[in-house]
């Protein structure tokens, strides 16, 4: 009971006016002397408690000799907390809106630590409207809850990946490449992009951590949605074509194709793409 009260308390409810109510709410209909007697409290604190949760619509008073108390239903008590919730919430939308500077320069911020990357993943994930797009070989586990829920609200979900990627009973454009097998390789990395209107490129592993960089900036944003769709492009022409395209005819030999052949020969596994 505790832990209700705790949570009353968080909807301006004072710690006896919460016993009061779930007192009720689990005897039914009292009076002040019952509910005083129950909560081994004095009457004269049970009975300001009662006025005020009889002002803010969260008991019945019943009128007789003795005065009872009846508490207002559950569901409707909350009902009426989420409507005025949802109404405060739109209201300080726009009403911090209009004091947005305008012009405001986008800003960048750095996520350190795989906590940190991995609650802004899920906060863009949770916060998108229409679509998202991703490119990662982090462990799927981590965001497939989040990735179902946003499912559910109507959210595309894009996702090119390395590795194979478990069976899910939601909807999700996956474009799997398998040049090579990454889910082995202890470097993990993600790109994301969410409405195109925010970008999250994130990284590391677990020895020397992990690092990130989150932004609405429009360059950030349309570099790594860009990223992330020439992989689908280049893994769905070579899937008609049925050759690999980026082959030495094509390839610069700068120095990331150097390092990025140097560290795929690393990862374990990389001959058995399946």
């Amino acid at each position: 009971m505790l832990e209700l009260i705790q949570e009353l308390e968080r909807f301006h409810f004072s710690s006896m006016e919460a016993r009061i109510y779930v007192t009720l709410v689990q005897h039914g209909q009292m009076n002040g002397s019952q509910l005083a007697k129950e909560l081994s409290v004095n009457r004269s604190s049970v009975y300001t408690a009662l006025n005020h949760l009889s002002e803010r619509g969260a008991v019945h008073i019943i009128a007789g000799e003795p005065t009872e108390y009846e508490p207002v239903d559950p569901d409707e008590l909350l009902r009426r907390y989420r409507h005025e919730y949802e109404q405060s919430l739109e209201f300080l939308r726009d009403e911090l809106d209009r004091f947005r500077m305008q012009g405001q320069q986008h800003q960048y911020y750095n996520l350190r630590g795989k906590e940190q990357c991995l609650r802004r993943i899920r906060e863009m994930i949770v916060s998108a409207e229409t679509e998202l797009c991703l490119n990662s070989n982090l462990e799927f586990s981590l965001m497939d809850e989040y990735l179902q829920e946003a499912s559910t609200r109507g959210v595309r979900i894009i996702l090119f990946s390395f590795q194979p990627v478990p069976e899910r009973d939601y909807p999700i454009d996956v474009y799997r490449s398998r040049k090579f097998n990454l889910k082995a390789a202890p470097d993990k990395r993600i790109l994301l992009v969410a409405d195109m209107k925010q970008g999250l490129i994130a990284g590391g592993n677990e020895t020397r951590g992990y690092m990130g960089t989150f932004s609405s900036d429009p360059l950030l944003v349309s570099i790594a949605a860009e990223h992330i769709h020439h992989d689908i492009y280049l893994q769905r022409l070579e899937e008609q074509h049925g050759e690999n395209l980026v082959d030495d005819k094509v390839q610069i030999g700068s120095l990331l194709e150097k390092g990025f052949a140097a560290w795929v020969a690393t990862v374990p596994g990389k001959d058995s793409p399946e």
